[in-house]
């Protein structure tokens, strides 16, 4: 993983660039396997500070985020938040990319197994899909 800081209209601050280099990289490594690129650019716009993140590499992890704010360390923070979201956005798409129409039963069946609620058709839909062999979880065991 490459991070590179950019700063515009803003000193550059190495407290600042050790304070945000772990928490973009550790968002960046959750969701992402393959190698990418980061780049932070830092601006000063009136008595607002922009934060933009490009990021580019592979499984198609190529967007922009940008937020802004009146403070350079929330700026931060309301970046990090959007860069998340998008990340969590791509990553979804490539788990739905592998199983397309097993995707929505999956997630059904995962939000009610966390709550504690599983219907018998859920169970029902489930042991048919295991029993074809189709389906991410038709390797696992049936819970009861």
């Amino acid at each position: 993983m490459n991070c590179r800081f950019s700063f515009k209209q803003v000193k550059r601050s190495e407290v600042l660039v050790e304070f945000a280099q772990p928490k973009i990289l550790a968002k960046i490594e959750k969701y992402s396997t393959k190698p990418i690129d980061a780049h932070i650019t830092f601006t000063k716009q009136g008595f607002n500070f922009i934060v933009r993140c490009s990021v580019k590499g592979g499984d198609g992890f190529n967007f922009q985020v940008e937020a802004s704010s009146h403070d350079l360390y929330s700026t931060l923070d309301l970046m990090l938040a959007k860069l998340e979201t998008q990340l969590k956005k791509q990553k979804e798409k490539l788990k739905r990319h592998k199983y397309p129409e097993e995707a929505n039963l999956y997630k059904l069946f995962e939000a009610k197994k966390m709550t504690g609620r599983l219907c018998q058709s859920t169970l029902a839909i489930s042991s048919n899909m295991r029993s074809l062999g189709i389906g991410p979880m038709a390797d696992r065991a049936m819970p009861t």
